[in-house]
């Protein structure tokens, strides 16, 4: 045998199988952290509908709370204009005012 086909051998023997195991590794790693990306992209998606629903619930209870909170204060608003025109009616101001104002009047035009 010559030196070129003992080199030759030897780098046959030794490095190929060598090179050859990482390669194996490397494409295995690549298949890994592919796996890997697509496992995170999902959960990332699967994060951002849950996300987006939690919003979409909390809005509709914001407005539910909202709308609730309207119909009661313009009810008090109600009420309390019922309330002041039945005290208004029944202190009479109006009918006590004016006989009053009406004897205020005479003497000044006497």
């Amino acid at each position: 045998m010559s030196v070129v086909e003992d080199v030759r051998k030897v780098v046959q023997d030794l490095v190929a199988p060598e090179l050859k195991s990482l390669a194996v590794e490397v494409k295995s790693g690549k298949e890994e952290s592919k796996l890997r990306d697509e496992s995170l992209a999902a959960k990332i998606e699967s994060w951002e509908r849950e996300s987006k629903l939690r919003d979409e619930i909390t809005q509709a209870k914001i407005e539910i709370v909202r709308d609730s909170l309207g119909a009661r204060i313009d009810a008090l608003g109600a009420k309390m204009d019922g309330q002041y025109a039945s005290i208004m009616n029944a202190l009479a101001l109006n009918r006590r005012v004016e006989p009053l104002e009406r004897d205020k009047q005479q003497p000044a035009s006497a």
